[in-house]
């Protein structure tokens, strides 16, 4: 005998013993008095399970068979995760990543919908789990559903557009930028600089900022400092996820060797300074901004030494400047989640009883700790030096840096050998043993950069002064670089330094300005575990080295920004997206 289906049958003279047995269980009397013992089911999906060359935009809508108990639904019972291949193994090793975003049921149409934040990504693969802890409100468990897999569309460049008015430029020396930085919404923020007139040497902070939300740029602006109310020359610029932008400027002639940050909210003036360096203080000069995930913003400048200045965002307030010797270019690299490393070069003496064996010089690098929240000593990460002649300047190739989520760190340095040519080295920093690595040579090298994936691979690109470009991986799983062999490209040796970035799906990419063969500028991709694609063009006008920048937001979504040459020197600034 069935006691609930009894309960149901009662009459009224047995309504406290029915009330009892309802309490026990108050979804087991249906329509027709029958339990529901009937299982949901998913019945659609939205994109089609399988479904490829789906829309970033998209979203994820499940329809299932009967209503749900709304409790039931949550991140833990539907998971859309994406898969993220190896920078050096493919898609032989993916990292199955959880997606931010919003899930909500409609119980009128028994429909689950996901809404990614801030949206797919390009060119990804995700996959979709439905597990039985889905209950209809009698609490049935949910029919088994197979793994849903998606996959998103490629992007495309949206064409070059032109940044504001053409700036007006009579000294190409002078100039500086642009200097890039992206959100993982996609909002950008560019800075530059001009000129302003023969009569006043001092240059032109321009800046302007990009909404991705209606893809547009805003008019070209002067970035302007409050405390003197002239222009000052740009050295680096950051764009926090609240909006707030960044603005490193100084040392300029207006200021008397100051260096100086300004920051503003999205949409205000440049309005709050701090200034960095005194007018009275030693010359500040080859400046460097980097900003974190967290919102910290770090400076780091060469005077009589190395100079590093963090903001904590949390607290509001600008650390004492760390100072380090050093002799070169300071550079600055950091994390989401708070690590950072900045890296030089320094000239020790060949022999520190005889001043006239001359100098040599080693790679040096210093790491921040978010958990101690302190810079560590500053560590050796060369291992042969460059000898320079007695009494010669420390000048060499500065550093380029790269930095993944786990904190793991690449140096990458360049040495004159014997042979008088320089070449590539780099030493990877170990998170989780916290060690360095041995210098590993990689080739003769013009210039060269690196960059990092999530898995904490690696790629070391380098011009050997020819018309083509060598590239290594570095496999975190085998601890090893291994040669992905050279690629032939029109490239000439004008290259840019460092122009070469990994998005977050384990795509690589790198901007080439081959102004001495064919006037073009133009950029190449690479898959993960596989060779460069060829080349596309971005402007048939050339850009001069060091005047291109590039960045990725979360959806791996590209911006793209150069100069082209002019008959004075640099010509107006462009901007090309791949999305």
């Amino acid at each position: 005998m069935n006691p609930i289906r009894e309960a149901c049958r009662a009459s009224s003279r047995h309504a406290l013993a029915v009330a009892s047995v309802l309490a026990l269980a108050p979804l087991a009397c249906g329509g027709g008095g029958a339990a529901d013992l009937v299982p949901p089911s998913l019945v659609a999906a939205t994109p089609a399970p399988g479904a490829t060359e789906v829309d970033v935009e998209a979203h994820l809508v499940l329809r299932f068979s009967e209503a749900l108990a709304r409790e039931s639904v949550t991140p833990d019972t539907i998971t859309v995760r994406r898969r993220v291949p190896s920078l050096a193994r493919g898609w032989d090793d993916v990292l199955l990543e959880p997606v931010a975003g919003a899930l909500t049921y409609d119980a009128a149409t028994y429909t689950v919908t996901f809404a990614a934040d801030p949206g797919l990504a390009l060119r990804a693969r995700y996959r979709v789990d439905v597990t039985s802890a889905v209950r209809d409100r009698a609490g049935n468990p949910l029919e088994p559903v197979d793994p849903i897999e998606l996959e998103t569309r490629d992007g495309r460049l949206a064409g070059a557009a032109k940044v504001g008015a053409d700036p007006v430029v009579l000294d190409a020396t002078r100039s500086a930028g642009p200097f890039l930085s992206v959100t993982s919404h996609g909002d950008a923020l560019l800075v530059w600089s001009d000129v302003l007139s023969a009569a006043v040497p001092a240059a032109a902070a321009w800046f302007s900022r990009y909404d991705a939300a209606t893809e547009t740029w805003s008019a070209q602006a002067p970035v302007i400092d409050p405390a003197a109310r002239s222009g000052s020359i740009p050295a680096g610029a950051a764009l926090g996820g609240d909006g707030t932008g960044y603005v490193l400027v100084g040392p300029s002639q207006d200021r008397q060797g100051a260096l100086f940050v300004l920051a503003a909210r999205r949409g205000g003036e440049w309005e709050r300074a701090t200034t960095l360096v005194e007018s009275s203080a030693p010359h500040a000069s080859n400046a460097v901004l980097a900003m974190d995930g967290l919102g910290d913003v770090l400076a780091a400048w060469t005077d009589q030494g190395v100079a590093i200045a963090r903001f904590d965002a949390a607290l509001g307030v600008w650390a004492p400047t760390l100072r380090v010797p050093g002799n070169s270019e300071v550079r600055l690299a950091a994390n989401a989640s708070g690590h950072a490393i900045a890296s030089w070069r320094r000239g020790v003496p060949v022999d520190p009883e005889d001043a006239s064996a001359g100098l040599a010089l080693i790679a040096e690098a210093l790491r921040y700790d978010p958990a101690t929240g302190s810079w560590g000593a500053p560590v050796r990460v060369s291992g042969l030096t460059d000898l320079l002649p007695t009494g010669g300047s420390a000048s060499p190739a500065e550093p380029h840096l790269a930095i993944d989520r786990a904190g793991n760190a690449i140096v990458a340095w360049s040495e004159l050998d014997g042979e008088d040519y320089s070449g590539l080295w780099t030493a990877r920093y170990d998170s989780a043993a916290r060690t360095w690595s041995a210098p590993f040579f990689h080739g003769r090298d013009g210039h060269f950069g690196v960059a990092m994936d999530s898995h904490g691979d690696a790629l070391a690109l380098w011009n050997d002064g020819g018309f083509y470009f060598d590239s290594d991986v570095y496999d975190s799983r085998a601890a090893s670089w291994q040669a992905s062999g050279p690629t032939r490209t029109e490239l000439s040796t004008t290259m840019p330094t460092d122009l070469v970035a990994v998005d977050s799906g384990g795509r690589a990419a790198a901007i080439a300005c081959d102004t001495h063969r064919f006037g073009r500028l133009t950029w190449l991709r690479r898959e993960p575990g596989a060779a460069w694609g060829p080349e596309e063009e971005l402007s048939p006008q050339s850009a001069a080295p060091g005047v291109c920048a590039l960045g990725f937001d979360a959806r791996d979504r590209a911006v793209l920004a150069w100069r082209i040459g002019g008959p004075e020197g640099h010509g107006p600034m462009f901007v090309d997206h791949w999305r």
